[in-house]
């Protein structure tokens, strides 16, 4: 498996040179530096190289509703919209981007908070607190659970989903029904619920961005729209890994085995037949206890043999406790 995700992007140089054509710059996101807060529903959230996070999934058997906080500061002013971007990785259930065995997750809430980032500056013109999201929209919803259910006030039982679109990068945007920022600095706080089932659909990889453009579209980041400005000629090696990075993580084929190695790493299924196999195995291996019964009938037995071979002695014994056991021995005696 892992040959042929190696080969597939070995082989992908043409296409990516057609998709770095398209790409949509229509639209520039700057992507957060999330601080990890209060989280529920993942062993652990670590941020990764790129500033996404990951989450490590909980044992079945203490899985509890997801909800995960974080704050971000930025000095961006003029912030018309919020996105979500849910990242593939083959250390998820088939390939992600959530927890859910078939690499689902359903967001159930996404709320945002916006406060200066100075204190000392908040004034009755200020409007402290939480944003009103509107026009929600996302490049896929699953049939019934669609990405609006996300900001719904008080949901529990639907939100934003993939189902059968998994293992792929996904996104969701969401706008300000008022532009945020203050003078100064803006301190940002995310609440992303997935209450859906009890825990089993919180969301597995993603990254956070926010965006000033007047025009909201799906778009990219800052630095891939600042990559592809550049001629080809004159890119570092550090814009060409990073461009290659984010074309992969959206190219369908590639993603494809991506999600056939993701499988390929889990546990294999128990086999009821071999776990009766390994029990009984397990039975035999104990020592066996004899029935006492049975070992006075082998002191007997030997005793008997042993009388065989001298059969003098044996009717010497005979006569012997014959006469001990007799009453008139006895009243004699």
């Amino acid at each position: 498996a892992e040959e042929t995700v190696a080969s597939v992007a070995n082989a992908s140089a043409p296409t990516q040179a057609l998709w770095e054509d398209h790409v949509d710059i229509s639209t520039e996101w700057v992507p957060l530096d999330l601080n990890i807060g209060k989280f529920a529903g993942a062993e652990k959230l670590e941020k990764q190289a790129d500033g996404s996070i990951f989450a490590t999934p909980l044992p079945e058997d203490r899985q509890v509703p997801g909800n995960y906080i974080f704050s971000a500061k930025t000095a961006l002013t003029g912030i018309t919209a919020i996105k979500i971007e849910a990242l593939p990785d083959n250390r998820l259930p088939n390939n992600g981007p959530g927890l859910a065995p078939d690499g689902n997750f359903v967001l159930t809430q996404f709320t945002v908070q916006a406060n200066p980032g100075d204190m000392k500056r908040v004034s009755k013109k200020n409007k402290v607190g939480a944003v009103t999201l509107v026009r929600p929209r996302a490049d896929f919803s699953q049939a019934n659970f669609d990405v609006a259910a996300a900001i719904k006030v008080g949901n529990r039982d639907r939100g934003w989903a993939l189902s059968p679109e998994t293992g792929y990068r996904h996104e969701a945007i969401f706008e300000a029904n008022e532009p945020i920022g203050f003078e100064g600095g803006t301190s940002l706080a995310f609440t992303l619920g997935q209450t859906f089932q009890g825990g089993k659909y919180n969301l597995g990889k993603f990254r956070i961005y926010t965006t000033t453009s007047p025009l909201v579209r799906f778009g990219a980041s800052k630095q891939i729209i600042d990559i592809v400005k550049t001629p080809s000629a004159k890119r570092s090696k550090e814009q060409v890994a990073a461009l290659r990075e984010h074309f992969l993580s959206q190219y369908r084929d590639y993603q494809t085995n991506q999600r056939v190695l993701a499988s390929a790493k889990k546990p294999l299924a128990v086999d009821p037949q071999l776990v009766e196999l390994e029990q009984k195995y397990a039975v035999a291996q104990k020592p066996i206890v004899i029935d006492p019964k049975l070992l006075q009938f082998r002191r007997d037995v030997g005793l008997s043999q042993s009388q065989f071979t001298n059969i003098r002695l044996t009717a010497a014994q005979d006569l012997a406790w014959a006469l001990i056991n007799s009453p008139a021995f006895l009243f004699n005696h």
